[in-house]
């Protein structure tokens, strides 16, 4: 995302009133998705239609919709962007979630996300014979 980018889509939800927009994300095993995208200042989103002619670097971004949409897909298609393109995997593996956050007063976009991982640790058991083969604790493996 460059900087004009960012200027015009932040004056976009300024001009139309948008005072925040946020939606969660998901995923794990190779399946993750966007929930909820919620939009602040609006009270219904999907009846305000925006003529991208006005916003080029928007209309680029989105060249594969309509030069016409509602404010909701526009926030939409922005929050579905910034999710595919955080730098962590959040979708495959343990996965992450995280949050994206919109606001247009501040010019502020963020995503807060947390990525998921499995921890492992090398333990160290002898068998007892003596002790009807159990096994016995004797710490961590020493590295060599």
């Amino acid at each position: 995302m460059d900087d004009k980018f960012k200027r015009e889509i932040l004056d976009l939800f300024k001009k139309h009133g948008v005072i925040k927009i946020k939606a969660h994300f998901s995923g794990g095993g190779d399946d993750g998705q966007v929930h909820d995208v919620e939009i602040d200042g609006i009270a219904d989103a999907e009846k305000v239609i925006v003529d991208l002619n006005g916003y080029p670097k928007v209309a680029d971004a989105f060249s594969n919709l309509l030069p016409t949409m509602s404010l909701k897909k526009i926030a939409k298609e922005l929050v579905e962007y910034l999710a595919e393109n955080v730098p962590f995997d959040w979708v495959n593996d343990d996965g992450g979630s995280g949050d994206i956050i919109v606001i247009p007063g501040e010019d502020s976009i963020r995503v807060e996300g947390y990525e998921n991982f499995t921890a492992s640790r090398a333990l160290h058991y002898e068998v007892s014979p003596g002790r009807n083969w159990e096994l016995t604790y004797e710490g961590p493996i020493q590295a060599d």
